[in-house]
């Protein structure tokens, strides 16, 4: 049974590493997106029972085209308390100019911050120690 949970862990850890390393490595491919302009259409703070969350709305021109946004950043992070979602809308206060970073191979696709949130590192340090619970279990399998 140990051995079972133990490779769990592993594995677990392994696969929220890969996971990780992909979705920041998309966040920072973001950084290459070409910029439009733009303006908030809207910003305000949502609760979800749990959770509160920025929600941001702007419109963009893109190539002659116009679009509405809502996502700010890749992997933004929730909280259980409202501070910092106010922060985060108060720097985007309605009719606000600002610029867009558009995915030149989706338009519709865009992001206000490019490169993601520091939430990657988090999760890999929990993914990390996830593996060496795994492996220090498998050990006691042995000994």
């Amino acid at each position: 049974m140990l051995l079972a949970i133990g490779m769990l862990l592993v594995v677990s850890g392994i696969a929220g590493i890969c996971i990780c390393v992909r979705a920041s490595d998309r966040a920072v491919s973001q950084t290459a997106w070409l910029k439009a302009p733009g303006f908030v259409v809207g910003a305000e703070v949502l609760y979800d029972g749990e959770m509160y969350y920025p929600s941001i709305r702007y419109e963009y021109n893109y190539c002659g085209a116009k679009f509405t946004g809502t996502k700010l950043k890749s992997a933004l992070l929730q909280y259980n308390w409202r501070g910092p979602s106010e922060r985060v809308v108060q720097r985007f206060p309605k009719d606000t100019r600002v610029e867009v970073y558009v995915n030149p191979d989706n338009p519709s696709e865009a992001v206000l911050e490019p490169g993601g949130t520091s939430g990657y590192i988090f999760i890999v340090v929990i993914a990390c120690i996830s593996i060496l619970a795994g492996v220090f279990t498998i050990i006691k399998q042995f000994t």
